[in-house]
């Protein structure tokens, strides 16, 4: 929510980690709606040069967050669109059986 960004920008501020790094709020904010609408993350070495991750949520019935998963590994693994296509599917195909088993078991 807009209210827990901002705790957190409040709390820990945007600092520089790579020269990746969402530094300013513009851009945090449309790389949270492009997150928000596609439901999945991928960070391109924002964090810890050469190391990308793709990251998806599990929410339950009420889209309140039950966790998350993600997979991370050098650039040269992910960075490839056929490879990164493939774990988009195979994160959101698990987060998906997760969330149906949450909201039927």
């Amino acid at each position: 929510s807009e209210q827990r960004v901002n705790e957190i920008i409040g709390r820990w501020g945007l600092p520089q980690e790579t020269t990746n790094t969402h530094t300013t709020r513009e851009s945090l904010e449309e790389n949270l709606s492009k997150i928000r609408d596609r439901r999945y993350s991928v960070n391109k070495a924002e964090s810890i040069d050469g190391l990308w991750a793709i990251g998806v949520p599990v929410l339950r019935p009420d889209d309140t967050p039950a966790g998350a998963l993600s997979i991370s590994g050098p650039q040269h693994r992910i960075k490839s669109d056929k490879n990164r296509q493939k774990l988009i599917e195979l994160l959101l195909a698990t987060a998906n059986e997760l969330e149906l088993k949450l909201a039927y078991d």
